[in-house]
């Protein structure tokens, strides 16, 4: 058996990334490298070959499928995902840790074509327990949540994920990471935390389109929050930490207006953000004592005020009351 399956999505990505993303993960015979093709136009035969690697096309489904592919096609005591374009920065160090618990999360880093950020949760190696990873994963500032919510930089222990049925909902086209994780992290009773760097996330022009504001995030938003409802029932669970999350993502909705759209679009959009029943619904079902006050001020500054009063009134907000350690 292998020590650790890696397994790499891929859709189209540029040949000079991908084939870094390969040889960042050519590091001994004790990992084994799983490339699903979601159905990509790309020819990637002559680089593929070059390598001692599982390989398999299936008809384009998404990140989840593939992932969830790859999970079945793995023979590793331990699982790790990569993305196409993404490097691995897995030394010996790392591979030592994977005995420790059944979640090991790493650090990480994000680069850009200007920049390199850090990203961990601690200043050294050491046991996370279930209340606090839960805790971090609703409350953390955007630094720290990034070493928590993605499912790069993690390694899961393949027979804990089997012995629950864990898997990556296929339903979701964004956020399928976090409802992975927060149910993995919810059926063990601890995970480690392992000082190392394990992970570098190149950050593309795609990632800036992504993050522009459209309809379909809308929609992908409340799916997201409809499938946390669902994993709540399954795991007979209420989250208290839960409604700062909700917040979270309206508030990120909301940026979205701020930075993307123009003054009448803006006041338009947020009228209706305001009376859609939808987001009435998971506003309503927050328990908060300031819920009311709270939502009449931030209505009459996006819609009365300036765009310069209200970014600085929500990033107030977002630092001090929803997103604080």
């Amino acid at each position: 058996m292998k020590k650790l399956s890696i397994i790499i999505p891929l859709y189209n990505t540029p040949l000079p990334y991908f084939k870094e993303c390969l040889d960042s993960c050519c590091i001994n015979d004790e990992v084994e490298i799983i490339v699903v093709d979601d159905g990509s136009t790309l020819n990637y035969e002559n680089l593929l070959k070059r390598y001692d690697l599982k390989y398999v096309k299936i008809a384009n489904g998404g990140v989840s499928k593939a992932r969830n592919v790859g999970m079945l096609l793995s023979t590793g005591e331990y699982i790790t995902f990569l993305d196409s374009d993404d490097v691995f920065i897995l030394n010996q160090s790392v591979l030592d840790f994977l005995n420790k618990k059944n979640i090991i999360i790493a650090r990480n880093f994000i680069m850009s074509q200007s920049t390199i950020e850090n990203y961990y949760l601690y200043d050294k190696s050491q046991i996370i327990s279930q209340s606090e990873l839960k805790r971090n994963m609703f409350l953390l500032s955007n630094r720290s949540i990034d070493c928590i919510e993605p499912v790069w930089s993690k390694f899961y222990l393949k027979s804990y994920l089997q012995e629950y049925g864990i898997i990556f909902n296929e339903r979701l086209r964004r956020g399928e990471d976090v409802i992975f994780n927060y149910e993995a992290y919810s059926r063990t009773k601890s995970v480690f935390y392992c000082n190392e760097f394990s992970y570098k996330y190149r950050m593309t022009n795609m990632d800036s389109i992504t993050r522009s504001f459209d309809k379909i995030m809308v929609i992908t938003t409340f799916q997201l929050l409809e499938e946390f409802e669902k994993l709540f029932r399954k795991l007979n669970t209420v989250d208290e930490n839960y409604q700062y999350y909700v917040w979270r993502l309206v508030i990120r909705l909301i940026r979205k207006y701020y930075v993307y759209l123009s003054k009448e679009e803006f006041n338009t959009k947020v009228n209706l953000l305001f009376s859609n029943i939808i987001i009435d619904h998971y506003l309503n079902m927050i328990n908060h004592a300031e819920l009311d006050e709270y939502k009449k001020q931030l209505y009459e500054i996006l819609v009365i005020k300036d765009k310069a009063q209200l970014y600085s009134y929500l990033r107030d907000v977002c630092d001090k009351k929803l997103l604080r350690k």
